[in-house]
């Protein structure tokens, strides 16, 4: 993916983040060769659904400019590569083979490089289908439904659906969240880590005495 100043760089910044976080995919953006001027041979997403140095890892270790640009391989009518050493054969051979075969039907020319959001059917950027994407990839399905008892205060019914979606903050979810406390067992026992399942359905046998508190 180009990388520049301003609010470019800032955008793919983000980006190249929420990969690393795998928030979204790697082909989220996927480069359509013009001049291959824009697009970078062996870190960007644009033959396939994966950069080539995940592809090809063993040329890619080969490659003696690792940041080459497409066009930069691409001399008249054929591609030529620049190894820092000769291939040694067995897989090097093999992943080589297997690269020329798969570029023997592209060919660069005159026109611009395109970039297309994948994650829109419009192939542009849109935060929206950015958001629904981590959404939907992330966020519990919602198969329950969700029902109010009138007859009860709103704040009840608020958390007797937290503690069904397991959204309460008992110590081991705090404690997964980096949250400092001073222990991730359950108060009451001491004997089991406070999650949900323990707090509420499995913690019976505690103390009469908590239990008169």
């Amino acid at each position: 993916m180009p990388s520049g100043g301003g609010v470019w760089q800032k955008i793919v910044g983000s980006i190249n983040h929420l990969h690393e976080g795998g928030l979204v995919p790697s082909n989220v953006m996927s480069g359509v060769t013009g001049n291959g001027a824009t697009i970078r041979f062996w870190h960007d997403v644009w033959c396939l659904d994966v950069p080539f140095m995940v592809q090809f890892g063993r040329l890619f270790a080969l490659a003696s400019n690792q940041s080459s640009l497409v066009r930069e391989y691409w001399y008249l009518t054929c591609w030529v590569f620049a190894w820092r050493r000769d291939s040694r054969g067995g897989v090097e051979e093999g992943q080589l083979a297997s690269l020329m075969s798969l570029l023997e039907g592209v060919r660069l020319g005159t026109e611009s490089d395109i970039w297309v959001w994948t994650l829109d059917n419009s192939g542009c950027f849109l935060v929206k289908s950015t958001r629904n994407w981590i959404d939907d990839s992330r966020l519990p399905l919602g198969n329950l439904p969700t029902r109010w008892n009138r007859l009860v205060p709103n704040k009840i019914n608020v958390f007797i659906w937290r503690l069904l979606m397991d959204r309460l903050h008992v110590r081991l979810k705090l404690v997964e969240r980096g949250v400092d406390v001073d222990s991730g067992l359950c108060p009451l026992c001491h004997n089991a880590l406070e999650d949900v399942l323990h707090l509420f359905y499995s913690l019976h046998n505690y103390d009469s005495s908590l239990e008169a508190r």
